[in-house]
């Protein structure tokens, strides 16, 4: 039941209450991961992690590279070893 509460909390980027989720369930690298986006400086970057983290890194690095976040956007690719990008 955890599992799927955490899932939809992803799905629709309500971090706090997938945070929760996560942790009930034992999941502690993914809770790590949102604290982890908590901290980051701009909207725009917490978004695009929030994306990246429900499986949509397209639309993560557009987001990136659409508010001049170039640096990060580029750092996406090179974390997840696509080289191609």
């Amino acid at each position: 039941m955890w599992a799927c509460l955490a899932a939809m909390a992803v799905a629709n980027r309500d971090m706090i209450t997938a945070e929760i989720a996560y942790a009930a369930i034992g999941e502690i690298d993914k809770v790590r991961y949102i604290n982890a986006i908590k901290d980051l400086p701009s909207k725009e970057s917490k978004m695009a992690h929030i994306l990246m983290f429900s499986g949509n890194i397209q639309e993560a690095e557009t987001l990136l590279l659409q508010a001049g976040l170039i640096y990060q956007a580029i750092q996406i690719n090179i974390d997840l070893y696509n080289w191609e990008r």
